[in-house]
């Protein structure tokens, strides 16, 4: 029936007129377009906001595609997920659209554009007015009208894209290269079929999230880290914006599709490795723990996908494609790794962009705002509740001084968590101006009192969940701004090439630790790390958890892993504080803080540099002078930001450094100023073997406490020796 729809318009084109040839109708490349526009059909917004059925069937009359069976299976599609109303509404929008053709002559453009007749504004204006229809039969409410309007932009702008990238799916095999424009549209006319099967899970796995990193893993394996970054954008915001999932979801796609881009030259082992390191990375910025934004079990599922796709499939895109060669191999190395730095930091734009707009929109939600709105909507909420007992007595006393009233009964209410009938009479006698006797108002005095108490908890509860909103909002907007000076940094890091080599080194360092648990406790909130990291430098680190038991060790452990895996993988200091910091206070339910006390040794010159967060002084044992290291600041996880405090030294040979949890310094009662006791103790000790050393200040620090381990205790003793 509609087949050619604009034939009459095609004598520029072919005089001829077009036969039907069914044959061509059940081309591969036909079917899966009928497929993805039966799917497509099937995703809206919401029972009102439906744009995508008409949407891919406007983009395929545009682009002269035959669209009888495509009309067809968007029909049906649209029919089995909006039923009978969104049935109608889109037969009635797609032959008024059709009516607007024949009517009004499209516009055709050249033929190296690939939307080929100007159908947008049609679509848009069909679907606005059959919405806006709708109002003809009901009331007339302001939110319809601009719900329709923004059916009839929203359809606009879907098609525009779908226009756009209907020929990737229907060219493929014939074309022999697409723009980015093209495959980036294509990829989210997939990831929007993909949404309807939202609802569909198998053994708990959602058959969306499968499709949908396996068509990350594939743009990630053919066209590189540019292509997989963006195609992960792409699908995360989707996914988000349909199914109402995390923004952190949007960040893990980007990250893990980039990651995926950069290791394709490993095959798709290298590709699927990618997406799982950035799938981590995300899982421990965003929660601190092992629990995986994107599920492991998904992930596998979907690269099982991509290790059965033949490696002849591929999709070549012409603006990042180039075969020709016109500079030697040197030259085109230097070309690539400045390429590829710059990519890092379109990518590292690209999320700091993301963290602004989500501490924008934190800023816009300041505490004063929310607790003026929790007061206007108790208020409101007061008011309407009290209506349904408005033959109380008391209901016309209220309602004649309302605002007064309430406000007066909000303040107590904020003092108190509530009020009571004699505070109520009270209120209601100094803004009445009259004596209310309590005998004469009977229950009505407790009955209003019930409701001003309830409304005021409900009230209560949704401004601390406000609250717990604006302050997530914050954490991510740091943890995402962290991120995007990692990658930043990784770009400036390939661009300068400053790596040190082993042989480089003029020291090492000789350890020593020792540790006790506190006197009846199972296991130290103490955790601790010694380790090497990527640029010849050496770490020394101590967390100690608040409190003592599991509830310390799970804080302070925390802490210390993400260190490793975030210092031992080259991110700076200030970036691995800042994002460990917020882990801890995005997790933290109760007061599950911890200290960070580190210290990093440059093996090449001997400088060390301390990094403190809460934590005990460190102590530099020089021949016989002691110095000691202290700095006052909050532990991780007390506020969303933090100011870290660094220092550094250079050290000599054989100096020796001390570091040690509160539960050391403490032991000692005797002296106001705690770190005197330990610096006398390292002044007076006559040996230079860590170990021993170690060994000796435990020892005191528990004889301190008459032979009993009052607290949890660490100690790590160091001497720089030259190799």
């Amino acid at each position: 029936m509609f087949q050619n729809i604009n034939s009459k318009y095609q004598e520029e084109e072919n005089t001829q007129p077009r036969k039907i040839d069914f044959r061509k109708l059940l081309k591969i490349n036909d079917i899966v377009l009928y497929a993805i526009s039966f799917l497509v059909s099937m995703v809206g917004f919401d029972k009102e906001l439906t744009p995508f059925g008409l949407a891919i069937f406007a983009a395929a009359c545009s682009n002269k595609i035959p669209v009888s069976i495509l009309y067809i299976a968007v029909l049906i599609g649209t029919t089995i997920s909006f039923g009978l109303n969104g049935t109608l509404t889109f037969l009635l929008s797609s032959l008024l659209f059709i009516a607007m053709i024949l009517i009004f002559r499209p516009r055709l453009q050249t033929p190296e554009k690939s939307e080929r007749q100007k159908l947008g504004i049609y679509i848009a204006v069909s679907a606005f007015l059959v919405q806006a229809s709708k109002m003809l039969f009901t009331t007339f409410l302001v939110y319809d009208l601009i719900a329709s309007i923004m059916l009839g932009i929203i359809t606009y702008i879907f098609y525009k894209i779908f226009a756009n990238s209907i020929i990737v799916i229907n060219q493929y095999g014939i074309k022999k290269a697409f723009s980015i424009e093209e495959v980036m549209g294509a990829s989210l006319l997939v990831s929007i079929a993909l949404c309807a099967f939202s609802k569909l899970h198998i053994f708990g796995l959602s058959i969306t999230n499968i499709f949908s990193i396996m068509l990350v893993l594939f743009l990630g394996w053919k066209n590189g880290m540019l292509v997989g970054g963006t195609g992960g954008i792409t699908i995360g915001i989707v996914l988000g914006i349909i199914n109402s999932t995390s923004p952190v979801l949007v960040a893990s796609y980007a990250i893990s599709g980039m990651l995926a881009g950069i290791l394709n030259k490993l095959g798709k082992i290298g590709v699927i490795i990618g997406f799982c390191i950035g799938n981590a990375i995300l899982t421990y910025v965003a929660t601190g723990n092992t629990v995986p934004i994107i599920t492991i079990r998904e992930i596998l599922i979907a690269s099982l996908g991509l290790l059965l796709i033949p490696k002849e499939v591929k999709i070549d895109i012409t603006e990042i494609v180039n075969q020709t060669k016109c500079l030697p191999t040197t030259a085109g190395v230097i070309e690539e790794k400045e390429k590829t730095a710059n990519k890092l930091n379109s990518v590292s734009d690209t999320i700091l962009q993301i963290a602004k707009s989500y501490d924008a929109s934190a800023k816009d939600t300041l505490d004063e705002a929310i607790e003026d709105d929790s007061k206007k909507s108790f208020k409101e909420e007061a008011l309407n509740n009290l209506e349904d007992i408005e033959d109380n007595l008391l209901y016309e006393d209220i309602l004649l001084n309302e605002n007064d009233i309430l406000e007066e009964t909000y303040k107590i209410l904020e003092q108190r968590g509530e009020i009571n009938t004699e505070e109520l009479i009270n209120i209601l006698e100094k803004i009445n101006n009259y004596k209310l006797v309590a005998e004469s108002a009977g229950t009505a005095p407790e009955q209003i009192v019930k409701v001003l108490n309830s409304t005021y908890r409900i009230n209560k509860l949704n401004t601390i969940w406000k609250h717990k909103e604006a302050s997530n909002k914050k954490v991510l907007a740091n943890q995402l701004g962290g991120v995007s000076k990692v990658i930043s940094s990784l770009a400036d890091d390939i661009k300068t090439e400053e790596k040190m080599e082993e042989n480089s080194k003029k020291y090492k360092l000789i350890i020593g630790v020792a540790e006790a648990t506190k006197n009846k406790s199972e296991v130290s909130g103490d955790s601790n790390i010694r380790t090497k990291l990527h640029d010849g430098k050496y770490m020394l680190a101590i967390s100690d958890g608040m409190g003592t038991g599991q509830k310390a060790k799970k804080s302070s452990s925390t802490v210390i892993q993400m260190l490793k895996r975030l210092l031992t993988t080259g991110f700076d200091n200030d970036i691995s504080i800042g994002l460990i910091n917020s882990a801890v206070n995005l997790n933290s339910n109760e007061e599950t803080y911890a200290t960070i006390d580190i210290s990093i040794v440059d093996l090449s010159n001997g400088n060390i540099e301390f990094v403190k967060n809460g934590a005990c002084p460190t102590f530099i044992k020089s021949e016989k002078k002691v110095e000691v290291i202290k700095a006052v600041s909050f532990p991780a996880g007390v506020f969303d930001k933090i100011d870290l405090v660094v220092y550094d030294k250079d050290l000599k040979e054989n100096d020796i450094i001390v570091m040690c949890s509160d539960g050391i310094l403490e032991s000692n009662t005797e002296y106001k100023n705690k770190e005197l006791w330990l610096k006398e103790l390292l002044e007076n000790i006559q040996t230079e073997e860590v170990q021993k050393i170690s060994e000796i200040i435990l020892q005191e620090a528990i004889d301190n406490g008459f032979g009993i381990a009052k607290d949890d205790m660490t100690v790590i003793v160091a001497k720089l020796a030259s190799i």
